[in-house]
């Protein structure tokens, strides 16, 4: 209608020449000297009309609809019809087509779709870092420009992604793109999406009108699809990205998971007899009919860093084996043995060749003490099988399994019960036996064989697993079903042997003490099943293994299956992965507060102090209620681990003087006769001295234990790694003697002492390592502004109101049944008036430690008040 019209006045089209007139918004910018008219070409169709000044209609199309990308042009010849690759302020191309259906790409296509690898997890990295899915594409005639041409994964919208023009082309011919959802034209090329099964790769020529298309199935990782020479779609066992395709396949199923022609993973071994300090080992396997010079081979157990480890000097002759030891541990890696270990819990690992390639690649499974995995190097159908004898560098055994038994299903598995009920256990694998146990004992096939619902009246912990036929027996689960007022602190439910536990429980002597292998289960408030594992446990500390109600480490190892757990048992703690922990009884804290020592190692954290995260929780075994424990970091070469990323075998520990209960005492000694012999008043050897010890840590820890008044000074303990990445570091426990003095009780010159401090028995316990920075003017004066900064910032009563307030709460709805259980302490009151007397030593205690610390170190009055307004 002329009641649309928009005036062109003031445009000028030059002779055989072009105008391009946008169609614009009212309020366009039109500071470029553009021509536009607020008029809409609606993308399903319209018409549209051109008049000549005096009104007279000279013009008329009639536009159809246009997919995205798509210009409705004229032809030399006055037709019309659809043009992929518009020309707005020039002459027309000549690939104006009558439809938008497009057709195949012919075989002379200049541009084809070569290959794509719709899973890559093994494949090449794009600069990010990131296996991204990618496609390759094949220029056949060097020269074909890239304009018009598109990348999409729906067919129904052919033009999803353009290809820059300028992309490039290696000179063999092939462009590799990912597939990444990232969006970059520019650089690495990136699609703006991603490719999924059940999606259709698709390379679409707008010049032409024409594509390719590659429908994408469910493929195994690593299997790439191509279009073989008559169309037909063809897969390949190793993806060739910039290179000429290799062998092709008709059917995805009929590629092997190695090679059996070639060098394959053959075997792996993960899984060894604690404390014998053997390593992993990987078996290669040359099926060729040529010995194969190894040497620029690596191997590795991350796709991330292919190159982890090379190979050298190593050749493996045809149809022959050669096992490779493998490790996690620095001090027993040496050049013929691998620097990554494998863990029980399985990994991938990856067999890569000189040029990069990976050669093959073996998904471990989880493995057990005594078992390996790996593969029947004459069958490549099959991807893993277990053996239960195992064959390093030779042959495997032809006695094999392909997999575990299903564990079996419970019932009921919720812990707090309130009445009794019948339990059913179900397995899915065909055949399968279960067998359980009702005391704690883990079941073998000598146990009870279920065989209807069992009845559970009471307190009880079952245990479970399942035997089938031709396969490894399924893991064992362990469930615990209480009759109890449910708990408002996180339950630890032990199980494991009846006699065992005897065992663990019986001594009174530290010489008595003995580990034995239990079963370890976590539970949250309110009962939610939180996270299990095997662990070895042990009576834990030396006079209160006397106590009726005993501590106890927990410690996991790798033959056991896992050697860490990974659990958040700590809230807002930085660390959640654990190789050992303990239950604490309070030590000799046990018949007062009893919070003694967490409260402790609650306030220092944060400074320069190795001490233990914890957490109150009520503990379990066999089903039988043992009281009030505190859940805590086990303070070994486990610690360093976890937060410093240390290898174990470089720890060395040592208690109290000289005795090395880690490593050896040699270093320590020699340390001490450092400190001994030279007057640290010489900065030189001061400086020296302080590249053995760390300065840091000794002063904050001397601060805490003075501040709490700790007289209980025998259990010294000490740290470093061997290459010294770690400097000797004192480690804060035993502290159940915090607060327990008056607040002004003071130590602040015990650890001064010279010759050492004695304990009850008559023993010293030496005092040179502190002595020695006590020499040092510079140390003194950093240890007293240390000392007034520590106090405002972390003892300050404040903050150790809000932390004690927090913890007894946590504790009091607890402490009934908890005293009932063992008389300590000996009631409700006098735990009250106990938890009363220490928060008053706490309020009291920065007065007291302020004046002892102006006296020890003689302070002026005007230098201790600078330093309490600064730090106050």
């Amino acid at each position: 209608a002329k009641s649309n019209a928009r005036n062109l006045q003031g445009a000028e089209i030059p002779g055989n020449g072009y105008l391009v007139v946008r169609c614009c918004a009212e309020d366009c910018d039109k500071s470029d000297g553009h021509v536009c008219v607020r008029l809409g070409v609606k993308k399903a169709g319209t018409e549209l009309f051109l008049y000549d000044a005096s009104g007279q209609l000279v013009g008329l199309v009639k536009v159809p609809a246009l997919q995205v990308d798509v210009s409705w042009a004229r032809r030399t010849d006055d037709t019309w019809g659809y043009c992929g690759t518009p020309t707005p302020g020039a002459a027309n191309t000549e690939d104006i087509l009558d439809s938008t259906e497009s057709r195949g790409m012919g075989a002379n296509a200049p541009i084809r779709l070569s290959e794509v690898l719709p899973k890559n997890k093994y494949s090449i990295m794009d600069a990010d870092g990131d296996r991204s899915d990618w496609v390759e594409l094949y220029c056949s005639v060097s020269g074909t420009s890239l304009s018009g041409y598109y990348l999409s994964d729906n067919i129904n919208n052919p033009r999803k992604w353009k290809i820059p023009e300028t992309a490039a082309f290696s000179p063999e011919g092939y462009l590799v793109i990912f597939l990444s959802g990232k969006n970059r034209t520019e650089g690495e090329l990136h699609t703006n999406f991603k490719i999924s099964a059940g999606e259709t790769m698709i390379l679409f020529d707008a010049n032409t009108n024409t594509m390719d298309a590659i429908p994408i199935p469910d493929l195994r990782a690593g299997i790439s699809l191509g279009l073989g020479p008559n169309g037909e779609i063809v897969y390949y066992a190793a993806p060739t990205p910039w290179a000429k395709n290799g062998y092709p396949f008709t059917k995805a199923e009929d590629i092997g998971f190695f090679q059996t022609d070639g060098i394959m993973f053959s075997e792996v071994s993960a899984v060894h007899e604690g404390r014998q300090r053997l390593t992993d080992w990987i078996e290669l396997y040359n099926g060729g009919s040529e010995s194969v010079d190894l040497s620029g081979y690596y191997l590795s157990n991350t796709n991330k860093d292919l190159q982890k480890w090379e190979i050298k000097n190593l050749t493996i002759p045809a149809r022959s084996y050669v096992a490779i030891n493998t490790t996690k541990h620095i001090a027993r890696q040496n050049e013929n043995t691998a620097n990554f270990g494998i863990p029980a819990t399985g990994t991938t690992l990856y067999l890569i060749d000189p040029k990069g390639t990976v050669v093959d690649v073996f998904e471990t499974g989880v493995l057990r003490l005594s078992q390996t995995s790996g593969r029947v190097v004459t069958n490549d159908k099959i991807a893993r099988v277990y053996f239960t004898t195992p064959t390093k560098g030779a042959a495997n055994s032809g006695d094999y399994v392909l997999g575990y038994a299903a564990a079996p299903q419970f019932s009921e598995t919720g812990l707090y019960q309130t009445g009794g009920f019948s339990l059913t256990l179900t397995c899915a694998s065909a055949d399968a036996a279960i067998y359980y146990t009702t005391d704690g004992s883990k079941p073998g096939t000598h146990s009870a064989r279920y065989s209807g619902p069992i009845s559970i009246g009471g307190n009880t912990v079952i245990r479970a697993f399942a035997a089938a036929p031709g396969l490894l027996s399924s893991d064992i689960l362990t469930y615990h079903y209480l009759f109890e007022e449910p708990h408002t602190l996180p339950v630890v439910c032990v199980a494991m042997s009846p006699s065992d536990f005897v065992e663990v429980y019986a001594p009174k002597e530290h010489r008595q003490k003995v580990e034995r292998i239990g079963f370890v289960s976590y539970y949250e408030t309110g009962g939610l099943a939180a996270v299990d594992f095997p662990a070895g446990l042990k009576a834990k500390g030396r006079g209160t293994l006397s106590y009726p109600q005993k501590s106890f480490s927990i410690n996991l190892h790798a033959s056991l299956g896992q050697s860490t757990v990974s659990y958040p048992f700590f809230p807002g703690y930085a660390f959640t992965d654990f190789g050992a922990l303990c239950i604490r009884n309070a030590g000799q804290d046990y018949d007062r507060s009893r919070i003694a020592d967490p409260f402790a190692s609650r306030v220092v954290q944060g400074m320069y102090i190795e001490a233990a995260a914890t957490r109150p929780v009520i503990v379990y075994f066999n089903g039988k209620y043992y009281g009030i424990y505190d859940l805590g970091e086990e303070l070994n070469a486990n610690y360093l681990v976890t937060h410093y990323g240390v290898d174990k075998d470089l720890v060395e520990l040592v208690r109290r003087n000289n005795f090395a209960s880690r490593g050896t005492e040699d270093e320590i000694r020699r340390v001490r006769a450092f400190a001994d012999k030279n007057n640290m008043s010489d900065q030189a050897k001061f400086d020296e001295y302080c590249r053995y010890i760390d300065m840091e840590y000794f002063t904050d820890y001397y601060i805490a234990r003075t501040y709490f008044s700790d007289s209980d000074m025998f259990n010294q303990k000490y740290w470093r790694t061997t290459d010294y990445s770690i400097r000797w570091r004192p480690v804060l426990y035993d502290l159940d003697f915090a607060f327990r003095n008056s607040a002004s009780h003071n130590m602040i010159g015990k650890y001064f002492t010279p010759g050492g401090v004695p304990s009850n028995d008559g023993s010293l316990t030496s005092m040179n390592l502190f002595i020695a920075l006590n020499q040092n003017a510079g140390w003194r004066d950093y240890c007293v502004e240390r000392y007034v900064q520590v106090i405002f910032e972390y003892f300050n009563p404040e903050r150790m109101a809000r932390i004690f307030d927090e913890m007894v709460a946590e504790y009091e709805p607890e402490m009934p049944r908890h005293i009932a259980r063992w008389k300590k302490p000996s009631s409700m009151s006098t735990w009250k008036e106990q938890t009363a007397r220490m928060r008053d030593v706490t309020q009291k205690r920065p007065e007291a430690a302020l004046a002892q610390l102006q006296k020890q170190f003689k302070v002026s009055d005007a230098r201790m008040q600078e330093l309490i307004a600064k730090y106050s």
